[in-house]
């Protein structure tokens, strides 16, 4: 009698155990896959950077309110700038605003930089245009499976996405322990595992091609925020995802570090950026609103802020650019605006589009022979490579003086073709 009440209670005790080891074998699978990674019929899923489990929600300091009466002193305003709505500033006593052009595949990377009074940069954008993207989960098996497919999809769309930035996916392995299961209980719950895992599945297809520092997430506007390493260590380098019918959106922004105006100008950036996609009709709204500018105003900042906005619609139109440019060689500080946009036309057209066209390839190359001969002479008679005057040659303004003697020179040649001619 005694041997059978031990051997049912044996029996029980090893149905119970094994019941127990199946009801824990979930956690020892999500353990895994966080601590170390796992490689099965279920999911293939590696051990990530540290980033990738770290998700936080993203505060910004206080900014200035956009109001129309603030918008009045053209201090700051909101353009449709390509396919975003963005502020820039106009007459701004701090900042100055230049275009940023990057060559891309297509079409131009534009955006914008931000510099001081003392001409130093503190902030940054280009938009780097969208790329398809979708919440897959038919690629591992665990995600396919009916139950679990019903665990991720049930959420609406947008918390998955913002989850995919602000959720922290991290583990204590002391409550993942069998002992501590069987004392405590679940910690997890079989929805919650499954999802986080798919979140981890997800966070490497969206940011496999950058190099993560942290994840963040703006509420407000459902703005997910991505810093990443910069190999100048003045700066720091983020990202901006936008998420609309299917496609990501990028923004790179770069914003230069312990400096209070570049936090600033960012945290005003992200407050009132928002997705409108990009149309003919905003450029010709903001054409006719620049040609309603007193003239004064359209060879200054604030005409060419309107201008460009109007041409980021419209960016395989030349007569935007060429009237841009050949009103900011009117203005007084038509260099530092002008240098990108001459770049960039010379790139995409062959041509300065300055007014003084029929010269631009000859203007072009006296630029570059100007620029070796001041390279070879500094460094003969520059002994410290590193002292300022090295650095002088490596700046703007450098490019914007050989720009003026290349054009004081192509003056000086037509004077000399004339005298030919006669």
């Amino acid at each position: 009698m005694k041997l059978k009440i031990f051997l049912l209670s044996l029996l029980l005790l090893i149905i119970g155990g094994g019941i127990l080891l199946v009801l824990w074998a979930p956690y020892h699978f999500y353990k895994t896959a966080l601590t170390t990674g796992i490689q099965s019929e279920y999911l293939n899923l590696g051990r990530l950077p540290d980033p990738y489990y770290k998700g936080s929600v993203e505060t910004l300091g206080p900014v200035v309110t956009l109001t129309e009466a603030h918008e009045e002193q053209k201090l700051w305003q909101r353009f449709h700038f390509s396919d975003y709505q963005i502020p820039l500033p106009l007459h701004h006593p701090e900042v100055n605003f230049y275009p940023l052009i990057e060559e891309g595949e297509g079409r131009p990377l534009i955006g914008g930089r931000f510099v001081d009074q003392s001409q130093e940069e503190v902030f940054s954008f280009t938009l780097m245009g969208g790329s398809p993207f979708t919440l897959r989960a038919d690629k591992e098996k665990l995600f396919s499976l009916p139950s679990v497919k019903q665990f991720i999809f049930r959420r609406p769309a947008a918390q998955i996405w913002g989850d995919l930035f602000r959720k922290n996916i991290q583990v204590d392995t002391s409550e993942m322990a069998p002992w501590y299961y069987f004392s405590q209980g679940g910690t997890y719950s079989l929805d919650e595992m499954c999802y986080n895992l798919f979140l981890l599945h997800m966070r490497p297809v969206l940011f496999r091609q950058y190099q993560l520092e942290s994840l963040k997430y703006l509420e407000a506007n459902q703005v997910g925020i991505v810093q990443v390493y910069d190999i100048d260590e003045r700066f720091v380098s983020e990202y901006a995802f936008i998420f609309v019918n299917g496609i990501v959106y990028k923004i790179r922004m770069r914003i230069k570090k312990n400096n209070a105006l570049g936090k600033s100008i960012r945290d005003l950036f992200l407050t009132y950026l928002s997705f409108e996609e990009s149309s003919v009709d905003s450029a010709q709204k903001i054409y006719a609103a620049f040609r309603n500018l007193p003239y004064r105003t359209r060879v200054e900042q604030e005409g060419m802020v309107y201008l460009y906005a109007a041409w980021t619609h419209v960016t395989d139109r030349v007569e935007f650019l060429r009237e841009m440019i050949q009103l900011l060689e009117r203005g007084p500080e038509k260099l530092r605006h002008l240098r990108p946009l001459y770049e960039f036309a010379y790139k995409k057209f062959g041509d300065l589009l300055s007014k003084d066209s029929d010269q631009n390839v000859k203007l072009k190359q006296k630029m570059q022979e100007e620029l070796d001969k001041e390279i070879e002479s500094a460094s003969k008679n520059t002994p410290d490579k590193n002292d300022d005057a090295g650095e002088l040659l490596k700046g703007r303004e450098r490019e914007e003086y050989l720009l003026n003697k290349a054009k004081a020179m192509k003056a000086n040649q037509d004077n000399e073709e004339k005298v030919l001619d006669r």
